[in-house]
Formats: C-alpha cells, structure tokens, sequence
C-alpha cells in the first residue's frame, strides 16, 4: 500500500505533467501562427474553412469559456441527450485521446463560433498566451476538487486532467490546419 505522500507525489506529477504538455502544444500554435505573413492571417485556410485570425479567436474564446467554466460562470449548451452522449462518449472519445485527433467535420458549438475578427496577428496571439495561462491557472486551482469536472457540448463531464490533454489535442488540431510558410 502506497502511503499518502507518495500518492500525493504521483497526482502532482500527473498535473505538472499535464500542464507542460499544454503549454508546449501553446507555444507551437503560437510559433507556427507567428510565421504566417500578415495577408495571409485573413484568408481562409480552406474552400468554407475560417481564417488563422478565427482560428486564433477560436482558441481565445475556447479557453475564455473554460474559465467561465470553471468559476460556474457559464457552459457550453449540450448538443444531444444523455443516452446519445453516453454512445459517443464511449465510441469516439478513447479514439480522440489515443490518436490525437479530432473527427473529421466536428462542428464547434455557437458559444466559442469566432466573427470576422480584426484583431492584429500579434495581439491575438499575445491575448491567446493569456487566455490559456488563465485557464490553467484556474483548473489548477481546483484539482483537488474530486467532484470538479469540465463539461463537453458532446461528451458532457470530463475529468480534469483529461480536460486539459482534450484542449491541447483541440490546440494541437488547430494548428495543423495553420498554412505553413
């Protein structure tokens, strides 16, 4: 039997873990968008895709509702019923989390849908850094809540630890869509 401490030991090298792992799929997207020419920032990525500035607002509103979250604010609206959340839940989520990838034509949902933004490449990046610190900030703040969860629009309650892979996945899926200079 593991004593406490060494328990206690395990769950914190779990999180600082965790948050290193974000915070390199941050500074990724970051660098990678930082390469982009600024003519380019607001064009389409694709034929009906969004811009690197909507992407990046995306990302910023994202992580800006996940603070919200976090402090009861506010919560994604639940896009299906609990029986159809439990299939999908059980069906794509494990895939998600083993191969790093979202499925394809996943919609995001209206609360965090980015406008035209306008906001320079520069500060939108610098706005993203903070967004993302603030939310691991906050859920670092409550990780030895044992009943805290962040909610899903899909998948409904997900474990924190889990919570913060799924975002960097989310991250990690957005800058793969960034044009490479």
């Amino acid at each position: 039997m593991k004593d406490n401490s060494t328990a206690d030991f395990t769950i914190q090298k779990e999180w600082v873990e965790a948050i290193e792992k974000h915070q390199a799929v941050i500074a990724d997207y970051v660098r990678t968008a930082s390469r982009i020419d600024e003519e380019v920032w607001r064009l389409p990525v694709g034929a009906e895709k969004w811009t690197p500035a909507q992407i990046t607002e995306h990302l910023i509103l994202t992580y800006q509702m996940l603070v919200k979250q976090i402090h009861g604010e506010q919560s994604l609206k639940m896009q299906y019923n609990f029986p159809l959340r439990q299939i999908l839940r059980l069906a794509i989520l494990p895939k998600i989390f083993r191969t790093r990838q979202l499925p394809r034509g996943a919609k995001a949902p209206p609360e965090i849908m980015p406008e035209d933004s306008t906001m320079p490449r520069e500060m939108a990046l610098t706005k993203l850094e903070e967004s993302s610190g603030a939310f691991e900030n906050e859920i670092l703040s409550r990780r030895n809540d044992k009943k805290f969860r962040l909610m899903h629009h899909v998948f409904g309650q997900i474990e924190p630890l889990k919570g913060i892979d799924f975002i960097a996945i989310h991250t990690e899926h957005h800058t793969r869509q960034l044009p490479r200079s």
